[in-house]
């Protein structure tokens, strides 16, 4: 929870591993809460440095607006009622952090 770089794009699940699951249907962060809800089960993942797709950022799109992404993190991470307040907050605050200085490096 302390950042939300699983990009969708380019992620595999096994569904002999994981069995069956669905996408929650709120309008963002559908992502997020999906790697919570199966990273809490205990479930593993696994990642590459490579590049393996290119996003493309265009005017008007949801994600576009970040104050409002981070307040629907924020929302979704207080809803994570398996961790205490505290790391909800902690964990809100390294991903608030992890997202200023990705940006700050570009």
């Amino acid at each position: 929870m302390k950042n939300t770089e699983i990009g969708m794009s380019t992620s595999l699940i096994n569904r002999n591993i994981v069995g069956d699951f669905r996408l929650n249907p709120m309008r963002t962060r559908q992502d997020t809460k999906l790697w919570i809800t199966l990273l809490g089960k205990g479930f593993i993942a696994n990642g590459l440095d490579d590049d393996l797709v290119l996003y493309r950022i265009r005017h008007g799109q949801i994600s576009g607006n970040k104050f409002v992404i981070a307040w629907r993190t924020l929302k979704l991470y207080l809803s994570v009622d398996s961790l205490p307040l505290m790391g909800r907050l902690s964990n809100f605050t390294h991903y608030a952090f992890n997202g200023i200085f990705k940006r700050l490096k570009k």
